[in-house]
């Protein structure tokens, strides 16, 4: 700081300075020029020191945790997914591309490239979900396709929440991720079939014909 005092006009930095007993101690570091020569460099510099010891304790702690949930995540095969809400960049770590059949050159991209590998059929009901955990501090859950490199699609289960606001609320950072559900969706689909198709013929059988009825009795109750 020293050899570049003259031509500095502010300082805001974390810093950590060592105590009188040998240990070292972070603290935020800010001051202004309050004196300057003529030509406009800094003669003169006043500031103050903060002990945020705490707050980068917190954030270590929370470094940790991120790592270890990644870690888990890369075991068990789930991708994970970082978004960046203002700048509305998202970050993923290896398993997320793999589900998706994507280079790791992809670890790191647009929102918009994102959303565009949505199912159209599943974009509003995700775009919906994604609101409400935004404004409304909801746990964030979709259930949705994914287009894979290859052109198909791969259901998944994507969850998430807001890690960070700003002091007014707003939105900074949110955390989740997805988990490939396709086999689960097949089997569900199969029991579907089995119970409200006949297995011979594949034509629908009573069970469906009584669900659709009570369905239509319904909606004709509401819409008187």
């Amino acid at each position: 700081i020293k050899l570049h005092a003259r031509s500095i006009q502010a300082i805001d930095i974390d810093i950590r300075i060592r105590a009188y007993g040998g240990d070292w101690g972070w603290v935020h570091l800010f001051g202004k020029a309050t004196a300057r020569e003529k030509c406009g460099q800094a003669t003169r510099m006043m500031g103050t020191f903060r002990d945020i010891q705490r707050r980068k304790k917190s954030e270590e702690a929370r470094q940790r945790s991120e790592e270890q949930l990644r870690l888990v995540m890369e075991a068990t095969g789930e991708g994970v997914w970082d978004w960046t809400v203002q700048s509305q960049a998202v970050s993923h770590n290896a398993s997320w591309c793999r589900i998706l059949g994507l280079d790791e050159q992809y670890l790191v991209h647009s929102l918009a490239f994102f959303k565009a590998l949505i199912h159209p059929d599943d974009l509003e009901n995700l775009e919906q979900a994604l609101i409400n955990c935004l404004g409304r501090d909801t746990p964030y859950q979709s259930e949705h396709r994914l287009r894979k490199a290859n052109g198909e699609y791969v259901w998944v289960l994507d969850r998430g929440k807001v890690v960070k606001r700003s002091p007014t609320g707003e939105p900074i950072r949110m955390l989740g991720s997805i988990k490939d559900i396709s086999e689960q969706k097949r089997h569900e689909s199969e029991i579907h079939r089995l119970a409200f198709y006949d297995f011979l013929t594949g034509l629908p059988n009573r069970r469906l014909l009584v669900e659709r009825m009570g369905q239509c009795i319904s909606r004709n109750d509401r819409n008187r």
